[in-house]
């Protein structure tokens, strides 16, 4: 029981910092990711499809944002599990996105 609350515990904090570090970056990637991404791709050949399409790399910096707000309100193990699970595969997504590979903030988030 107590092994499990202090798992629970470090979870949230852990998802708190991650939290963290991503808002302080949010009116830079809403306003990248949102309008100039989208309205100016890059095109690259060593870039995979969906490495390169703007909504990808929109959609994985917003969803996690959005699991880990939804996850702060829940108290469900469930909820929390499968916000980081969403946060992790959105950092990773944006580690290898074309539009977002060269930032320290998701390969930070990744350690």
């Amino acid at each position: 029981m107590a092994s499990d609350r202090l798992f629970s515990r470090a979870l949230k904090v852990a998802m708190l910092l991650w939290l963290v570090g991503w808002i302080v970056k949010i009116r830079f990637f809403v306003w990248f990711l949102g309008g100039i991404c989208l309205r100016y791709p890059l095109d690259f050949d060593f870039f995979p499809a969906w490495a390169a399409n703007p909504w990808v790399s929109l959609c994985a910096y917003l969803l996690p944002l959005s699991a880990c707000v939804v996850a702060i309100l829940s108290r469900s193990a469930r909820v929390w599990q499968s916000a980081a699970v969403i946060m992790t595969l959105g950092s990773a997504t944006l580690c290898f996105h074309q539009n977002t590979y060269n930032d320290a903030t998701f390969i930070t988030s990744m350690w």
